[in-house]
Order: C-alpha cells, then structure tokens, then sequence
C-alpha cells in the first residue's frame, strides 16, 4: 500500500512535467528520439504509466529539460537574447519552414553542424534518459542565425 501512495505523488508530479515539456514544441511523435519518451508522456497525461516509466520519463525529460536550460542561457553570449523567444514557446518546425533563404545559402547546415560536433550538451549518460535531445542545437542555430542576419542588416545600413 505505502507503494500505491509513493506511485500517485511521482504520476502528478510528472503529469505536470509531461504536460509542460509536451506544450513547448519538442519535435514530431515519428522522430526516433522523441517515440518511446512522447508516448510515456501522453500516457501519463491519462495516468496509465508504470513506476518503470515514470522513473524513465523523469530522466529523460530532466535532460531535455537541462539541454534547453543551457541552450537558454548562452542567449546573452552570443548577443540573441532580443532575437529569440523563450525555449519552451519556440517552434522549431515553423523556424524551419520560415528559414528558406538560410537554407539556400546553407548557413543554417553549416551552423547546426559546428554546434553538434561542440557537444555543448553532454549526451544522455544512462540509457533511462532517451536518445540524445537536437531540440537545443536547432534553437541555438536559430539564435546563431537571426543575430547574423540582424547583424547583416545593420552593416548595410551604414
């Protein structure tokens, strides 16, 4: 029985986490990275999730959450803390699909390259905390890129 009780307070505990990380845009469902840990998600949203779930849901959404934070956080550094929303309300498929004149002169591959091969973020070190996140490189790419492009449009104006 004190496990049954043990078992509520961690669901709603991370029934919130869940519901927070799965509004902030972490990528498609189909994503290789994202199936096993978007569907403990929506199951513990309808709290059908087992304590080995819950535990590996905590994991894997701690590192994400982490990734992100970090990501966040170099903002000030590199001069784009005006240019970009927050992580959580940043939609990286719609930067994608708005980001056609990067993508033509390939800066935003280029970019995106340099940072994995960084490894700003350490990857996953138990295999309970999912693939390794990309949700972060393509937001500091995003970052990378607008303070180019505003920088850009500052030089032709003088």
């Amino acid at each position: 029985m004190e496990n049954y009780g043990c078992h509520k307070s961690m669901q709603s505990m991370m029934r919130t986490q869940a519901g927070r990380y799965l509004n902030s845009y972490p990528g498609r469902d189909s994503l290789s990275a994202n199936r096993r840990i978007h569907r403990i998600a929506r199951e513990c949203l309808d709290g059908k999730c087992t304590e080995e779930e819950l535990v590996e849901l905590s994991a894997s959404l701690t590192y994400r959450e982490h990734a992100m934070d970090v990501a966040y956080s170099m903002l000030p550094i590199i001069g784009a803390i005006g240019a970009m929303a927050p992580y959580w309300a940043w939609d990286y498929h719609a930067w994608h699909r708005e980001s056609t004149v990067l993508q033509q002169d390939g800066q935003r591959e280029w970019t995106t390259g340099k940072l994995i091969k960084a490894h700003l973020i350490p990857r996953p070190t138990s295999s309970n905390q999912g693939r390794p996140y990309i949700k972060f490189v393509y937001y500091l790419c995003a970052a990378l890129c607008a303070t180019s492009t505003s920088n850009e449009e500052n030089h032709g104006e003088n």
